[in-house]
């Protein structure tokens, strides 16, 4: 795969998935993940990780912090699924922090909320899940990309003033837009979010440029 992708000029892949199928009534995971046990993943991704990396093509480990157990595609609503951080810890956490230990330097996150953990909002835009744990307590320096915000989980909440400076706030380095699910006046949007932040104090200047310093050396190896 890092072969044929980096022949055609591709330098990011957004995979592997380390979700765990987990819930046979999922209805977005399914084959696309690796296995159904923590086990069977991280061993798989362990080997996918690297040797991508190899031929210059970085992978992007996703949905942090699981989307293995949900019922809903978030694609079209907003998953919630009722487990513990120390559920998580015991089972989903665990392929995050195997690809954390492998050198992942960019990883996605879900649009899926988890109210035992963060009432208010998603993981996308939870600080509690991308800065507390991904970066705290795993130790994840890397970026932090979103998955599509034009998926029906967060398209909504997207359009709303303040979401970007939120989501940087939150542990996010990136946000990710596809054709598919909104268009290019939406990234104008947002940059003006950011500006706008950053100028009236709701975005601290360094939380920006930690971001910013992220990014760049992010740029710097897929360059």
């Amino acid at each position: 795969m890092g072969v044929e992708l980096r022949s055609l000029g591709a330098n990011l892949n957004y995979c592997p998935v380390v979700d765990i199928h987990t819930n046979p009534a999922n209805p977005v995971i399914g084959s696309r993940a690796f296995g159904i046990t923590p086990k069977i993943v991280i061993e798989s991704a362990r080997n996918f990780l690297p040797a991508m990396q190899r031929e210059g093509v970085i992978g992007c480990p996703k949905h942090y912090p699981g989307h293995g157990d949900t019922s809903v595609d978030s694609h079209y609503a907003l998953p919630v699924v009722q487990r513990s951080l120390d559920e998580l810890r015991q089972r989903e956490l665990l392929p995050f922090a195997a690809m954390v230990q492998a050198g992942a330097k960019i990883i996605m996150s879900a649009h899926i909320l988890y109210p035992e953990i963060d009432s208010e909002r998603p993981a996308t835009l939870s600080r509690s899940l991308l800065n507390d744990v991904l970066r705290d307590e795993l130790g994840f320096e890397g970026v932090v990309t979103t998955d599509d915000i034009g998926m029906g989980a967060v398209s909504t909440l997207f359009g709303r003033p303040g979401v970007a400076v939120t989501a940087l706030q939150a542990g996010c380095d990136l946000i990710m837009l596809s054709a598919h699910g909104t268009d290019t006046s939406r990234a104008i949007e947002l940059a003006q979010d950011l500006r706008g932040g950053l100028g009236n104090g709701t975005l601290s200047p360094k939380i920006f440029d930690d971001s910013q310093e992220r990014i760049d050396t992010l740029l710097e190896v897929i360059s």
